[in-house]
């Protein structure tokens, strides 16, 4: 090829690209250059020399990135960014609260449905829907290198706000949908179905203790009530739509006893509905929730099956130190090797241990010697074997079992109300007397004592600003100005303590006379402690 050939083909280049729009991609440039030469042409460039070659595509290169240069906000599409600046640049501020308006938009539709399918004005005081909340404003404040994660980041926002703002069964039919997909449903969405069963346990509980009296009338068939419910084929028609409720909702009955049937979460629920699609560690724990050692009374069934859970615990927790519910699985193994010391060894009811029980101690000694279950209670066995058990001798835990909730704690949720306490709440409002308006108890639904619901009440008041109700809940010594003054600051810490609270403990003062101490504690320790004065219901902060 001449010099004069090879000038025309560089012409011809130049004026395809001068003939085309700004907006094209590299695709549309080529075939724009080439199609200006015709299908003949296009056969010669074909078989031109390399060198020839070469200057067309380091041309074309050239084009590309003027174009890029000249024009680096647009991209092909009508009005949208460029590829260079969604990668490159951050996004700006009003484009991040546009985001966040519409997650927050998008929460308070979700919320106001929740609110009517529980029918519960104060369903957004739930601490897992509380933590979408507190999602959308930690979008809203964090900063993204470009426009694509911010786009990313936005559509996890949103997924997160369904999966919160949501009853259970409905997040479990979500996950239902994403395991036939072949999906692997994540412990963290697990963890999060398991704390929706916990917080909302007291409403359904309540539920069901308003109409549980029905349904153990008849003690003839007492078992097969209980395995019916469970298994759906209740035939009370007037029970059956509550019963259905709850074991949607991941419940299930058990005789809890004296003829009584009482509801608990069904821990080996999510395995069941799920299938194969979870964890091997949420397994495993789903596994060891299966049948329970104990009796309702709290008598052992099985002493080889108790030391066998025993061994079982333990493996699982130092085979996975790092499983969300762990301190809940160490308060289980804790409660479960005293009640194996306390009924083997210290039965009011027998003289000395049963053959059983200590059956149950050599096997261990045989099978797992080297565990710290046996390490712990080989100690008692032995003082046992020489008569020197002391009565009530306390078995020690080793340290890597041990869990940070301190013994004499119930589980609890500050926030919601029940039904019960909300109508105290009203009534209280009304009369503008603590000491009137709160009775002793026992509250539908809930193991809250009087001075607990106490002090969830002082909680409610604040959160909702109603000051003047929280301030009846207190002594008063303050004046009303400064006592608002505080409870607003007190807000925040208020929201967390809900959010965080797991526990809580109820003591009598041994120095002060009529005093009570509550404490409040989370999955990491002591959060704070209230006090309130004479059973008057009246908080001392």
């Amino acid at each position: 090829m001449d010099d004069k050939m090879f000038e025309e083909r560089l012409s011809g280049l130049k004026q395809a690209y001068e003939e085309m729009p700004d907006r094209l991609n590299a695709q549309e440039i080529t075939r724009g250059i080439i199609g200006k030469e015709g299908k003949k042409r296009r056969f010669r460039y074909m078989s031109l020399p390399a060198a020839a070659s070469f200057a067309g595509v380091v041309l074309i290169g050239g084009l590309l990135s003027f174009q890029m240069m000249k024009h680096p906000e647009s991209s092909p599409g009508e009005g949208k960014p460029g590829i260079m600046q969604q990668e490159q640049h951050p996004p700006a501020k009003e484009q991040i609260k546009e985001k966040a308006e519409e997650a927050k938009a998008y929460y308070s539709n979700l919320l106001e449905v929740l609110k009517k399918k529980l029918n519960n004005e104060d369903a957004g005081l739930y601490p897992f829907v509380q933590e979408a909340n507190e999602a959308i404003a930690k979008f809203e404040n964090q900063p993204f290198a470009n426009e694509k994660e911010l786009d990313t980041q936005s559509e996890k926002l949103k997924e997160k706000i369904e999966s919160h703002v949501s009853t259970i069964d409905e997040q479990m039919a979500g996950l239902q949908k994403k395991a036939e997909k072949g999906e692997t449903v994540s412990d963290e969405e697990l963890l999060l179905l398991l704390s929706k069963q916990d917080q909302m346990y007291e409403r359904y509980n309540e539920k069901w203790e308003v109409i549980s009296g029905q349904a153990t009338a008849d003690m003839e068939n007492f078992e097969s009530a209980i395995a019916s419910m469970n298994d759906g084929t209740y035939g009370n028609k007037e029970l059956q739509p509550i019963v259905t409720e709850i074991r949607k909702a991941g419940y299930r009955f058990f005789d809890a006893g004296e003829g009584m049937i009482n509801i608990q979460p069904d821990y080996t629920w999510p395995k069941k509905m799920l299938g194969g699609r979870i964890s091997a560690s949420f397994s495993d724990w789903s596994d060891l929730s299966l049948n329970s050692p104990f009796l309702a009374d709290n008598s052992v069934k099985s002493y080889p099956d108790l030391a066998e859970r025993l061994v079982e615990l333990e493996e699982f927790t130092l085979k996975n130190p790092n499983f969300g519910r762990m301190e809940e699985v160490k308060m289980v193994y804790r409660n479960l090797l005293q009640n194996y010391i306390l009924k083997g060894f210290f039965d009011p009811n027998i003289k000395s241990p049963s053959p059983e029980f200590t059956a149950s101690i050599e096997k261990m000694r045989q099978n797992a010697s080297e565990s710290e279950t046996y390490k712990s209670i080989a100690p008692l066995y032995q003082k046992y074997k020489e008569g020197t058990l002391q009565k009530g001798e306390k078995v020690k835990i080793s340290s890597a079992l041990q869990t940070s909730i301190p013994e004499n704690v119930s589980p609890a949720y500050l926030l919601p109300l029940t039904a019960q306490m909300k109508d105290q709440y009203g009534e209280l409002k009304a009369s503008k007397d603590g000491q009137a308006s709160i009775s002793e108890g026992p509250y539908l639904g809930s193991m809250s004592s009087q001075q607990a619901v106490a002090l969830r009440m002082y909680f409610y008041a604040v959160l909702n600003k109603d000051y003047d109700i929280a301030y009846i809940l207190t002594d008063q010594k303050k004046s009303k100005a400064e006592f608002i003054q505080e409870a607003e600051k007190a807000e925040p810490e208020y929201k967390s303590l809900n959010h965080k609270v797991r526990y809580i403990s109820t003591e009598s003062s041994q120095s002060e006379e009529g005093l009570t101490i509550i404490e409040l504690y989370s999955s990491e320790g002591k959060e704070k402690t209230f006090s309130i004065k004479d059973n008057q219901l009246i908080l001392r902060q």
